[in-house]
């Protein structure tokens, strides 16, 4: 054991005048060594947080994304995961007993100000079904958050909820958010509740800071018959263990010569 030991101490010794000796090569191996680690975590974390990682809900495994083939105006075949939001409450209707959709929109930077005599910053917002919360299990922490009923009517409801990382950093964690308000373009927002950590979206790669009502958003509220990329996007998640092929039967019904309605799994949930 001893001898052993002098031996280690020995080649220590032996690695440490070689270091001293050549310590510009030494430091640009250490370097590169150092960069080299930190790059491959980095790519890791980013591919686990894309793709790998599941939605923080329960059940991750049975979210779907709704997309429809047909032909555009080419005449080509396609895949649109976009719709007229009547044309969505539809599905949802026609799958009520199979499944449950929600309409989300692509997160979008918007500008918005929380006083008139504060200067305009961004923010990440998601227009969102009320019952999007719900569905998912999600809790608040703080107030309450979006509901079905806050969802019904064309611009009725304008209430926002933040997420846990966006109040933290923006507000401290203050309690006192609880009812502040926020202009974001013509419309006056109340901030109603902050969401349970770690939810950020469904969005991946963006972290949501702003969550409001789908039917909030313009064009649904001003232009509801016109085709937009928006709000209409879909995910759902099958109750009860249902099989997608069970409600992807329904969707060609709703309206056969816009195309045909399928879920497809997102890979560990949608985000």
């Amino acid at each position: 054991m001893l001898a052993w030991l002098e031996s280690l101490r020995a080649d220590a010794v032996f690695g440490w005048r070689q270091l001293k000796k050549h310590w510009v090569t030494s430091a640009a191996a250490i370097l590169s060594l150092a960069l080299g680690i930190g790059a491959c975590t980095s790519a890791f974390r980013l591919i686990d947080a894309l793709l790998l990682r599941p939605l923080p809900v329960p059940n991750p495994d049975r979210l779907y994304s709704l997309s429809r083939q047909g032909l555009n105006f080419d005449g080509k075949p396609s895949i649109d995961q976009n719709c007229e939001y009547p044309l969505f409450l539809q599905m949802r209707a026609a799958v009520k007993d199979r499944a449950e959709l929600l309409a989300l929109s692509y997160a979008d930077r918007v500008d918005l100000s929380y006083r008139p005599d504060q200067e305009i910053e961004k923010a990440y917002v998601q227009y969102v079904s009320g019952w999007m919360f719900e569905s998912f299990g999600l809790r608040p922490v703080l107030g309450r958050l979006l509901t079905e009923t806050g969802d019904r009517i064309p611009g009725a409801h304008p209430y926002a909820v933040l997420s846990y990382d966006y109040w933290t950093l923006r507000f401290g964690q203050d309690p006192k958010v609880v009812g502040r308000s926020f202009r974001m373009g013509e419309t006056l927002y109340e901030v109603i509740g902050v969401v349970e950590k770690p939810f950020t979206g469904t969005e991946p790669g963006t972290m949501i800071d702003v969550f409001v009502p789908a039917m909030m958003n313009p064009y649904v509220t001003a232009l509801r018959r016109q085709r937009f990329s928006g709000v209409c996007s879909a995910e759902a998640g099958c109750r009860g263990g249902a099989r997608s092929r069970e409600a992807r039967s329904k969707f060609p019904c709703v309206r056969r010569r816009e195309g045909q309605g399928i879920c497809r799994r997102s890979p560990g949930g949608p985000g």
